[in-house]
């Protein structure tokens, strides 16, 4: 998946109702504290609020479950709070051409809360 393209368009349900990420145009495995925070990122934009602890906590349970591999969901939102930082920088400027004060001024905030409450 390419850097920054984790949004609703790549996700597919299944039959069983289970999510599939779906990137076609960059098919690989990347970092989960990037994809995680840049899919939070987008949901808060369009208005859904997933605490963080809880995705990286489904995440880690998931990735166990699947691979056997355990990672700590604590370690894993302290990147996602760096990744989240990361991906406002490098991305955000070009999605809130023309927005209300109010939308820059939350993902300002957003930048400068690394360590806060909400990251």
């Amino acid at each position: 998946m390419a850097k920054g393209d984790f949004h609703w368009d790549n996700l597919l349900q299944s039959e069983n109702g289970d999510i599939v990420i779906c990137d076609w145009q960059g098919v690989g495995a990347g970092g989960a504290s990037g994809g995680i925070s840049f899919f939070l990122s987008r949901l808060g934009a369009d208005g859904i609020d997933i605490e963080p602890q809880r995705a990286a906590e489904m995440y880690c349970r998931e990735r166990l479950a699947l691979t056997g591999e355990k990672v700590s969901s604590t370690a894993l939102s302290g990147h996602m709070k760096a990744a989240n930082v990361i991906t406002s920088f490098q991305f955000w400027h070009e999605y809130l051409h023309g927005s209300s004060c109010e939308r820059v001024r939350g993902v300002y905030e957003k930048m400068s809360m690394v360590y806060g409450e909400k990251y």
